[in-house]
């Protein structure tokens, strides 16, 4: 009897039992689960043949790292930065070109003979072994550095899972390397701009969209910390906040 290209996963839950179901991919692995909404494992059955039958159901195209990512953040090819611009959203030429410079430098050496599909957060973990180990101009990393790359990557790796490349960004959950405090200054206006950029939501502040909006807030109107943590939702307006 030929094995079936999936997985039963029965899980509890407050209205009782849901069948999960796992994938084959094309590289022998499994993807992850996905709920069925069915009760009972002949239901389940038939929706997961019914993904596979309507092509629902993406598998990770076989491609290698360098294939997907050797065009991603030249100015003219890269699709990320045309969907921005097609949607009117910020993204400088200046950002892009550090980004572009970060992935041939650091990433591509790394990950270009990969297969996508290969690139699990283990993978992300020696990544990150690796860089902390690498020499730079100026010697060492710094985990600033080091962070820098790493978002540049989830970007990569969020731009090919949003596209149907990889079922999961393995970047997801990752945690990052710790950086120590500096000595207080000045930031240009540069370099504000690159810190509050759409993409430096995910490349500098992780995600952390409180993080963000606390420190935009406090960029465009000059509050202090506690006046923000003390800050009700019913103190926030459309053109001006009350503090």
């Amino acid at each position: 009897m030929a094995r079936k290209p999936f997985y039963f996963q029965a899980r509890k839950g407050k209205k009782g039992v849901t069948y999960y179901i796992r994938f084959n991919n094309s590289d022998g692995t499994l993807l992850p689960a996905r709920s069925s909404g069915q009760r009972t494992k002949a239901a389940a059955e038939t929706w997961a043949y019914e993904q596979l039958k309507e092509g629902i159901i993406g598998k990770d195209k076989d491609i290698t790292f360098f294939e997907y990512a050797r065009d991603f953040w030249q100015w003219d090819k890269c699709e990320y930065v045309k969907s921005k611009l097609v949607r009117g959203k910020m993204i400088s030429r200046r950002y892009v070109d550090e980004m572009y410079r970060l992935l041939h430098n650091h990433i591509m050496p790394y990950f270009k003979n990969m297969k996508l599909s290969q690139i699990k957060r283990r993978t992300i973990e020696g990544f990150i072994f690796h860089l902390s180990d690498k020499e730079g101009t100026r010697g060492k990393l710094s985990p600033s550095s080091i962070n820098r790359i790493l978002g540049n990557l989830n970007i990569i790796l969020s731009r090919a899972e949003s596209m149907e490349y990889i079922i999961r960004n393995p970047m997801r959950g990752v945690e990052r390397p710790a950086e120590s405090s500096r000595e207080s200054g000045t930031f240009t206006m540069d370099e504000i701009k690159l810190m509050f950029s759409e993409d430096a939501q995910y490349s500098i502040w992780n995600g952390d969209m409180k993080l963000f909006t606390a420190n935009l807030l406090a960029l465009t109107t000059g509050v202090r910390l506690g006046e923000i943590r003390a800050l009700q939702v019913q103190n926030v307006y459309k053109d001006y906040i009350e503090i």
